[in-house]
């Protein structure tokens, strides 16, 4: 009896070992429960069988000895072959599939039966040609199991298809969460989960996405539209392309530059298909929205007719909003455009181009050459310089409200960058529209530049307030500089 319980000790602390060490490095709830269960199940035979030895130390509890010193092996192989596949082959560098491990211990298991039978007298002869029999009609009747079973073996042994790759098989696309014996199950963006048989990914044309030459990365998208057939199909394609490059655009890839190509002329329209590449395939609808508002408002933008015969103009309730005396309200608005008088303001308002952009759309880029303002009626822009940090924004501007005036009147650079927050319908005046006023009446680059120097000194304070000025902004340009600036500019001198 000592014997037996040394025995017993020396299971349960192999056990213990193998068990802790698996919880360690790489918990699989699955393996844990067996090996506690059949460690649970050896103890407790122990136990029965020190009971009955107890009552009566005559009893023959060969039986009972047997099926716990076989689960007792088990519990220990288990612990065992937990310790080699997640401690010890991952240190060396190696790795062996999910479904090679649990056949590799399956396989084990069995000899490790057998032999503590063998060992304890008991005779398998007389079960081997029932056993062959019944191993056939089992091996007839699981065919399909069988398929499955070797089909996720040689999907794992692939390497390939890992847990957490994009799949798409005809229609459906999901991400892999679990590779088992019988099935692959995917979950798809809408919160599904696919159970696909090993047996048919094996069978069925599947494309891993993201997964050129076995590298993950980003997986390319396209989005379909149509515009009118009078429109230049380079213009329409250096339009929407430019648009979505520059946009800041959640899970959309910048290293790759998005394309854009003509697909068919069909009637009275050109259909064209634009291609860019997505970093969350999880996100890929919402993500496909933004890459279409950002193409919807482009070619707004560009004055392009949609294939439907509508133009991308402004709608009825915009077209009201564009009327001149509305664009007259707007310039009221602004301490920029006071000194104006009506008639300029009149005359400046005609020229507006109605300018939308969709959230996340760059309106100016830092260091740009744009010599136009921006009036933005309603929405959100956010102001942001990289002076070495990338995207530091320094205001907020909600309309109504005007940016790019500096580079408007004085030819420089763009100063910022300018991004859409939400979807913003604003105007664009073009330095030629300022020009016939100037030429009119010179005296009034006086008051625009004194307007300008102190709009200048409130958003360098801001700025500096948070650390984004470099050495050559330390300081606001005076109004006389402005001046200087603008007479050169629009040869007024």
């Amino acid at each position: 009896m000592a014997i037996g319980s040394c025995r017993t000790l020396e299971v349960f602390l192999l056990t213990a070992v193998g068990m802790a060490t698996r919880l360690i490095w790489r918990p699989r709830p699955r393996s844990f429960r067996m090996v506690l269960g059949f460690l649970s199940v050896h103890l407790v035979a122990v136990a029965v069988m020190i009971a009955f030895l107890i009552r009566d130390p005559a009893e023959n509890v060969d039986g009972l000895r047997t099926f716990a010193w076989i689960a007792g092996g088990l519990a220990v192989l288990g612990s065992l072959t937990n310790f080699l596949f997640n401690t010890v082959l991952p240190r060396l560098g190696a790795t062996i599939p999910d479904i090679a491990q649990d056949a590799l211990v399956l396989g084990l298991s069995v000899v490790s039966v057998i032999a503590i039978a063998a060992r304890s007298g008991i005779s398998l002869s007389g079960i081997t040609v029932p056993s062959a029999v019944a191993t056939a009609a089992v091996g007839l009747a699981l065919q399909d199991v069988i398929s499955n079973f070797a089909g996720g073996v040689a999907l794992q042994f692939d390497r390939l298809l890992q847990v957490g790759s994009w799949l798409q098989i005809n229609d459906l696309t999901g991400k892999v969460v679990t590779m088992g014996w019988r099935h692959t199950a995917l979950e798809t963006p809408n919160g599904d989960t696919l159970l696909i048989p090993n047996a048919q990914l094996m069978k069925t044309q599947v494309s891993i996405l993201g997964s050129a030459g076995g590298q993950e990365g980003p997986s390319r998208r396209w989005i379909y539209f149509k515009v009118r057939w009078d429109q230049q199909p380079s213009d329409v394609a250096s339009i929407v392309v430019s648009a979505v490059a520059s946009a800041e655009l959640s899970h959309v890839d910048k290293a790759h530059r998005p394309s854009c190509v003509l697909m068919d002329l069909v009637g009275e329209s050109g259909h064209y298909g634009l291609r860019y590449w997505i970093t969350d395939l999880s996100a890929c609808e919402a993500t496909d929205s933004s890459v279409r508002n950002c193409i919807y408002f482009a070619l707004q933008r560009g004055g392009m007719q949609l294939a439907s015969g509508a133009t991308a103009s402004p709608s009825p309730g915009e077209a009201e909003a564009c009327s001149p005396s509305h664009r007259v309200e707007l310039l009221n608005r602004f301490e920029l455009f006071r000194s104006l008088t009506a008639d300029e303001k009149e005359s400046l308002a005609k020229q507006f181009t109605y300018s939308p952009f969709a959230q996340g759309d760059v309106l100016t880029a830092e260091g740009a050459t744009a010599h136009c303002l921006y009036i933005i009626e309603k929405g959100r822009v956010s102001l942001r310089v990289s002076n070495g940090k990338s995207g530091s924004e320094f205001a907020v501007l909600t309309g109504p409200a005007f940016v790019g005036e500096y580079s408007l009147l004085t030819g420089e650079p763009r100063s910022a960058t300018v991004v859409a927050l939400s979807n913003v319908s604003c105007y664009r005046l073009d330095k030629g529209a300022v020009n016939s006023i100037l030429e009119g009446r010179p005296e009034l680059a006086q008051e625009l530049a004194a307007v300008m120097a102190q709009r200048q000194a409130s958003l360098l304070a801001a700025r500096s307030e948070l650390g984004l000025l470099n050495s050559r902004e330390q300081q606001a340009k005076s109004a006389a500089t402005i001046l200087r600036q603008i007479k050169a500019w629009f040869t007024l001198e």
